[in-house]
C-alpha cells in the first residue's frame, strides 16, 4: 500500500445510521430539481426519532471533528410547538444529522446519529415559540462499555482493525504495517481509552508519530502523522480534484446551469480574489501562536530515563534524548518554531526536560507485558504532536467543501489588499530575497487558474502565511445570519518561514560582526 500522504479505507463501516425520507422537491409545484439537490448543503437537516425540523427552525448548528468522536451541537426553533409533548428525547433517544454533499456523485454527504448529552427547553413565556438546545457525541454503539478482553500477540494496525469490527466501525489508515507486537488487554476500560493507550504505544518507526479519531463517515482512522509530514508537496498539477461547487449555483433561484456545480479545479484554499465564486475561498483568517506556552511545558527535547528489565545487568537504566521531529524536504527558507536563530546563545541545548517513567518489561522472547519500543512511541508521540501545537492558522470558506477530510496536506494561498500592507510586503520582499527568507516555491502561477497574481496588482502574496499545510480540525457551522453552511478549518505545519531580520543577524553573529 502506498500511502504518503493519502489515507486508504481497509474496511468499510457497517453502522447505518437513520433512514431519511424527504420527497423530491422537484415534484413539487414551484419546485426546480436544483432546490432538490440543494437540500440540506445550505443547512444541515435534523431529525429526532420521527420528528423533523423544518429549514427555518434552525439557529444554529455546529459539528465538529475536533475531538476522538465527532459531536455537535444545534440550537432550533419549535414553530410547529409540538416538541415538547410527544417527541421530547428521553434516555436512549438519538438525533439524525443529514449534510448533503453539494457533489454527491464525487464525494459522500454527511448522515450521522448522535447520543443526546444534554438537551434544553426554557420556557419564559408560554407565548413564546419554544427554543431548543441540544448537544450530543456521535453513536457508536457499546463505544463506552467497559470490558475485560484479551486479544492475541499482534500488532497494533491488527488489534485496531479487530476493535473496528466489534464496534462496526471502518477502518482507514495510511500505515502499511507497525512493529509491535504483543498480546493485549482490555482491563475493565471503555473502547475509547482503550484505543488511546493502544495508539499511544504503538510504533511504526523511529521516524513516526500517529495519531487517531473516527470521522464523519465511520471510520477509525489510524494515522502516521509525520509521514504526511515528510511526503513531496505536490504541484498543482497533480493536486487532488476538486469539484467546485459554485456559491451562486446552490441558491434555490439561480440562473447559473446545474452543470456549473462540478467544475474541476486543483484543490487548494486561498483568498485570492479569482477565487470568490467557490468553495475553496477562505473567507476569513486568523494566526494562533502558542509556541512559548508549548515549549516551557516540554522544553526544546527531553531526557527520558527507565529501568528495562531485559536490558544486560548493570546496564538496564536506560535514558532516551527525545526531540521532535523535522520534515526531511524543508525550504531553506523555512525553520522549526524552536528558538530564535538571532540569539547568540543555543536555548535548545540548555531547555531540556527531564522525567523518570519507570520500568519496561520486554520479557524473553516477548513474554512480557509491553513490545520492546512501547514507551518510546508513547514520548515521542506526546513530544511530536504537542509540537504541531505552536502555530495553528485557522481559516472560514464561505461555502461547504466535501472534498476535504482531516490530516489532508493542500496547498494554501494568502494575499494581501490594503493599500498599506501591499505596498510594505513589496518592499519587505526584496529584502528577504537577500537573506533566503522569502518562500517563493507555491505562487499564484502554480494554481493552473486563468489569473496571475500579477495580472492584479492590488493584492500581494503573503509568503509567510502561504504554503503546505495539514488540516487538524473541522467544523461545519450554520448560523441563522448567514442561511448557509461554511466550513472553519484548523491548519497546521510545522516549519514557517523565518523573520528576514532574524536571518540577517543570525548571518552576521555567524560571521563574527
Amino acid at each position: 500500500m502506498k500511502a504518503d500522504h493519502h489515507i486508504f479505507a481497509v474496511v468499510e463501516p457497517a453502522i447505518r445510521p437513520a433512514e431519511i425520507k424527504v420527497a423530491d422537491l422537484s415534484e413539487n409545484d414551484g419546485a426546480t430539481a436544483r432546490q432538490t439537490k440543494s437540500f440540506a448543503s445550505l443547512q444541515p437537516f435534523i431529525k429526532i426519532g420521527p420528528y423533523q425540523f423544518t429549514a427555518g427552525e434552525v439557529m444554529f448548528f455546529r459539528l465538529t471533528l475536533s475531538g476522538k468522536v465527532p459531536y455537535f451541537e444545534v440550537l432550533v426553533k419549535d414553530n410547529k410547538r409540538l416538541f415538547d409533548s410527544e417527541f421530547y428525547p428521553r434516555d436512549g433517544d438519538s438525533a439524525t444529522v443529514f449534510l448533503n454533499s453539494p457533489n454527491n456523485d464525487t464525494f459522500k454527504s454527511i448522515h450521522m446519529d448522535f447520543e443526546l448529552y444534554e438537551v434544553s427547553m426554557p420556557k419564559d413565556n408560554q407565548f413564546d415559540v419554544p427554543e431548543i438546545f441540544m448537544r450530543g457525541r456521535a453513536k457508536i454503539p457499546n463505544i463506552m462499555a467497559e470490558m475485560c478482553k484479551h486479544y492475541e500477540d499482534g500488532t497494533s494496525i491488527q488489534h485496531l482493525e479487530l476493535i473496528a469490527r466489534e464496534l462496526k466501525l471502518g477502518l482507514a489508515t495510511n500505515v502499511p504495517e507497525t512493529q509491535d507486537q504483543q498480546a493485549r488487554i482490555q482491563a475493565w476500560v471503555d473502547y475509547l481509552k482503550f484505543i488511546d493507550n493502544l495508539v499511544a504505544e504503538s510504533y511504526v518507526s523511529e521516524e513516526s508519530f500517529t495519531t487517531w479519531y473516527i470521522d464523519q463517515f465511520y471510520y477509525l482512522n489510524f494515522v502516521d502523522v509525520n509521514r504526511i509530514f515528510n511526503s513531496p508537496n505536490p504541484p498543482a498539477g497533480e493536486l487532488q480534484a476538486n469539484y467546485t461547487a459554485l456559491k451562486a449555483s446552490i441558491a434555490e433561484n439561480s440562473d447559473v446551469p446545474a452543470e456549473a456545480d462540478n467544475l474541476p479545479a486543483p484543490l487548494m484554499l486561498s483568498n485570492e480574489m479569482a477565487f470568490r465564486p467557490s468553495n475553496m475561498y477562505i473567507a476569513e483568517y486568523s494566526i494562533e501562536n502558542n509556541s512559548a506556552i508549548v515549549s516551557a511545558r516540554n522544553g526544546y527535547a527531553r531526557k527520558v530515563a527507565f529501568y528495562d528489565d531485559n536490558a544486560e545487568e548493570g546496564s538496564r537504566y536506560t535514558q532516551l534524548n527525545i526531540q521532535p521531529f523535522v520534515s526531511k524536504s524543508m525550504p531553506d527558507s523555512d525553520r522549526p518554531l524552536r528558538g530564535s536563530i538571532a540569539e547568540k546563545e543555543d536555548r535548545t541545548a540548555t531547555e531540556v526536560k527531564h522525567k523518570w517513567v519507570g520500568r519496561q518489561n520486554v520479557g524473553e522472547d516477548g513474554l512480557g507485558n509491553v513490545h520492546q519500543h512501547a514507551l518510546y512511541s508513547k514520548l515521542i508521540d506526546h513530544q511530536n504532536q504537542d509540537e504541531v501545537q505552536k502555530m495553528k492558522l485557522k481559516v472560514r470558506l464561505q461555502a461547504f467543501n466535501p472534498s476535504l477530510y482531516k490530516y489532508q496536506k493542500l496547498p494554501v494561498m494568502i494575499y494581501e489588499v490594503h493599500p498599506q500592507t501591499t505596498q510594505v510586503r513589496a518592499e519587505f520582499k526584496e529584502t528577504a530575497k537577500e537573506v533566503g527568507a522569502l518562500n517563493d516555491n507555491l505562487t499564484r502561477k502554480n494554481s493552473d487558474m486563468q489569473t496571475t497574481a500579477e495580472e492584479r496588482p492590488n493584492q500581494v502574496q503573503n509568503h509567510f502565511l502561504s504554503g503546505y499545510y495539514i488540516i487538524e480540525n473541522i467544523d461545519y457551522l450554520y448560523t441563522e445570519d448567514n442561511k448557509k453552511m461554511v466550513q472553519e478549518l484548523t491548519l497546521i505545519r510545522r516549519e514557517w518561514p523565518g523573520k528576514a531580520v532574524d536571518l540577517a543577524k543570525a548571518k552576521q553573529n555567524a560571521e563574527g560582526k
